[in-house]
């Protein structure tokens, strides 16, 4: 197995926005856009390879979240591993490439631009995207506290994290393809 891959989870949930960096390396689709990551050096832990490289194409510092995921891939040089890191960053921070080459500006973008088809994003990234999701859902529902009529309550942005995962499932099937109409996409 060669050296895994990782990308980084940032997630403003007022908003409903993630943290996304646009490709301009031309070896690489152009237009498309990514979360900030890139490979593990060196036997670094993948969680201080998503650290360093959030710093490095953001600009941004981070605390490791709980919810993480992996997929298992096979590359040019072989099988690895791409790891999906949640990270808080503090907010309020401007946000730069702080001198990676093949990426332009990181912006934050609002997940139902990506769900409209406005933004591409790598499919690989849109699987680790619902897959850091859909864990996040499961523990927030693993806390056990339920309202009076026995509703579970999920702190820290309920309806905005059940949302943007019911629309990223709704939208794409399980490889990260489109599965809505474009026509439907573009709101017509």
């Amino acid at each position: 197995m060669t050296e895994g891959m990782v990308s980084t989870i940032c997630i403003k949930w007022r908003e409903k926005e993630v943290l996304l960096v646009p490709n301009i390396d031309p070896v690489k689709p152009l237009g498309f856009w990514g979360l900030p990551g890139g490979k593990t050096k060196n036997g670094e832990t993948p969680e201080s390879a998503a650290l360093r490289e959030l710093a490095e194409e953001t600009g941004q510092k981070g605390i490791i979240g709980k919810c993480n995921a992996e997929i298992s891939k096979t590359g040019s040089g072989g099988d690895y591993i791409h790891y999906f890191i949640n990270v808080k960053i503090s907010p309020g921070k401007e946000l730069k490439n702080c001198g990676d080459p093949g990426i332009g500006e990181p912006k934050w973008i609002p997940f139902q631009e990506i769900v409209a088809g406005q933004i591409k994003m790598f499919r690989g990234h849109i699987q680790g995207l619902i897959l850091v999701l859909e864990k996040m859902a499961e523990e927030k529902n693993s806390q056990g506290k339920v309202d009076r009529n026995g509703i579970p309550i999920i702190s820290e942005g309920p309806s905005a994290l059940l949302e943007a995962l019911d629309e990223l499932k709704n939208a794409f099937d399980a490889n990260g393809r489109y599965i809505i109409p474009f026509y439907r996409r573009r709101g017509f």
